[in-house]
């Protein structure tokens, strides 16, 4: 059934109506709990990767300390002020409507690939036909539970590592094989995730030859206590990757939204300066068996959920209702992401 959903997200929704807060259902042969119910422990999940990720969080928080950020404002605000010239140019020789998601989805590519992540000038906020923008909207169009290979994994789990090293694998023949033969690239069409993460791959190998050092900077890790603040070379990439494809898509989204009820709200500006805070609220404990290791957040009901929002209807824009202290994990804009 959840297969052939077509939306995730509202059928995990309608069934939370129907059974509650928590439930438990089964991906093919794994056992799945849905939550709606916030808890503030993450942590307290049992997986075989639990370990491993809070590590690279630790490694990667610092580079978005308030210090670095202040670092890039510079540069952002030079993307945002190209942005507002174009859409200037637009609304006085063309007088049509302007799709601001588009907008926003050249903005933030621009500014994560070309300033903050790879640091080329890819002029992605002319260029509508860019590979990249075209490649990361075609990973957020594809949904990974609908591959056969995703779904045969979740009937046999212990074929999941074996499937995903013979896809991997095959991508990496291909990417051998177009690197050595240009024109087979004609012929030879690399998935939209791997076709990034060979971009990313390739800027960081470039990254590695430009300082003879860096590698070896990164790959020192033999002392625990250095590893524990480090992400290994192999690790380089699918974060990069991860932070490239859930800033774009998530802030791209969040922006557009924002616009369209900015501009439906005829109070004024002056509801914009409401400040949300962020709170824990009580600690709420759940014991799952052993071997359960998949933990799915019901998105849509906790952002609709009128506990957590206030009484008023969860699906009118009211911005005062931030002025109460929400829990702090209310809103999960890249859960799906992560999981």
């Amino acid at each position: 059934m959840l297969w052939s959903a077509k939306s995730l997200s509202k059928q995990l929704k309608e069934w939370t109506g129907q059974y509650g807060s928590i439930y438990r259902l089964f991906i093919g042969t794994t056992p799945m709990y849905v939550v709606s119910d916030v808890i503030k422990q993450f942590s307290s999940f049992r997986s075989p990767f639990g370990s491993r990720w809070r590590r690279q969080r630790h490694a990667t928080n610092p580079t978005f300390s308030s210090a670095k950020l202040k670092l890039m404002s510079p540069l952002v605000s030079g993307r945002i002020e190209a942005m507002l010239n174009k859409i200037s140019t637009m609304t006085t020789t063309q007088h049509k409507e302007i799709n601001m998601y588009e907008l926003y989805k050249r903005l933030t590519m621009d500014v994560i690939c070309n300033r903050c992540v790879f640091g080329i000038d890819m002029d992605m906020q002319n260029d509508i036909h860019h590979p990249y923008l075209l490649k990361s909207a075609e990973v957020f169009k594809t949904d990974a539970d609908h591959m056969l290979l995703m779904q045969f994994s979740n009937f046999i789990p212990s074929l999941a590592r074996p499937l995903h090293d013979i896809l991997f694998s095959t991508a990496e023949f291909r990417r051998r094989l177009i690197k050595a033969t240009p024109v087979l690239s004609n012929f030879i069409t690399e998935l939209p995730r791997l076709w990034l993460i060979n971009r990313v791959r390739e800027v960081v190998n470039q990254r590695v030859k430009s300082s003879s050092n860096t590698k070896e900077r990164v790959d020192d890790t033999a002392d625990d206590h250095v590893a524990a603040k480090v992400l290994k070379f192999e690790e380089l990439i699918p974060n990069i990757f991860l932070f490239m494809v859930a800033g774009d898509e998530t802030t791209s989204t969040a922006l557009s939204s924002r616009t369209f009820f900015s501009a439906l709200d005829m109070r004024g500006p002056q509801v914009w300066s409401i400040i949300a805070h962020d709170f824990l609220a009580q600690d709420k404990s759940l014991s799952s068996p052993k071997g359960l290791n998949i933990i799915q957040p019901d998105v849509f009901s906790i952002h609709y959920d009128p506990d957590l929002w206030g009484s008023e209807d969860p699906n009118l824009f009211i911005p005062e209702r931030h002025l109460v202290k929400s829990h702090a994990i209310c809103i999960n804009g890249i859960e799906n992401v992560f999981n």
